[in-house]
């Protein structure tokens, strides 16, 4: 039964809990069609390049999120990733919490409140996926289909899309799927559709979150990579503007620090169930 997005205000936190969960990396992607493979590759190529981001000696940026309904208090967090193994370790500036994922176990340490409090295995990856889409869009077991065109909302200039989806054993959540909106003039990436089904943030008797569109605002450039500083989120249906992130201190010279993926004497173990159990 189709639910009223009003009468679902945890949904609103849940969406951007759940922007992106992780899948694999190795970079295999598959094309429904030449045409397709060109427009991805001259994506990515826009934004730096594949071969120049896996050599990168990590993926730094610090995230910081305001929910415009007001229902979830102001968000910031310091990120920190390994591109090619993944591994990653995460900070949440004006508390003692940290988290961590090394591929196959995520812990948590110190307190976290608010978004930070969301299963460490699905927090760790969740913005460096929707802010690295470009190049993650290449990792084994992603398809990449259904070339087409559309408008955003407000926007009178049709955008090339491509639908983005998963093998059935790929990842936490492959019935996860992404709409991307590329700029025919530029090849940027503007925007993402998508829907999420990372089962422990659902709602009950719910088995996806409402379709969402991002829109990337504003970009900008750093060690010649194209990176967003600015992008919106809203439920697709109504269009209803949701969340505003902004998005600072890119690096990609700093070198990952090992040390923060050793677990502390009060880690905990993080127990949450992507996919649903019958």
């Amino acid at each position: 039964m189709k639910k009223s997005l009003s009468k679902l205000p945890i949904i609103t936190v849940a969406v951007f809990l759940a922007l992106f969960s992780f899948k694999s990396h190795a970079q295999k992607a598959k094309f429904a069609s030449s045409e397709i493979e060109s427009l991805v590759n001259k994506m990515t190529e826009t934004h730096g390049g594949l071969d120049r981001w896996k050599a990168t000696a990590s993926v730094q940026f610090n995230t910081n999120l305001v929910a415009v309904t007001g229902m979830f208090p102001e968000y910031n967090e310091e990120v920190c990733i390994d591109p090619v193994s993944r591994a990653a370790y995460l900070k949440f500036p004006g508390s003692t919490g940290r988290i961590a994922f090394d591929g196959t176990e995520a812990w948590s340490a110190g307190e976290r409140k608010g978004l930070a409090a969301a299963p460490p295995r699905f927090t760790a990856w969740r913005n460096f996926y929707l802010l690295n889409i470009p190049f993650v869009i290449h990792d084994d077991g992603v398809y990449l289909s259904e070339l087409s065109e559309a408008k955003l909302p407000g926007k009178s200039k049709a955008f090339k899309t491509i639908k983005m989806t998963f093998g059935e054993d790929t990842g936490d959540t492959p019935k996860d799927y992404y709409l991307l909106y590329i700029d025919p003039s530029t090849n940027a990436l503007a925007a993402l559709e998508y829907n999420m089904t990372f089962a422990s943030m659902l709602p009950q008797g719910m088995e996806s979150l409402p379709t969402s569109l991002l829109t990337f605002e504003e970009y900008t450039r750093v060690d010649n990579f194209q990176m967003p500083v600015h992008y919106k989120v809203f439920f697709k249906e109504g269009n209803q503007f949701i969340i505003e992130g902004k998005v600072s201190e890119w690096n990609f010279t700093a070198p990952f620090d090992a040390t923060m993926m050793e677990k502390p004497a009060d880690a905990q173990i993080d127990q949450s169930q992507p996919r649903k159990t019958d």
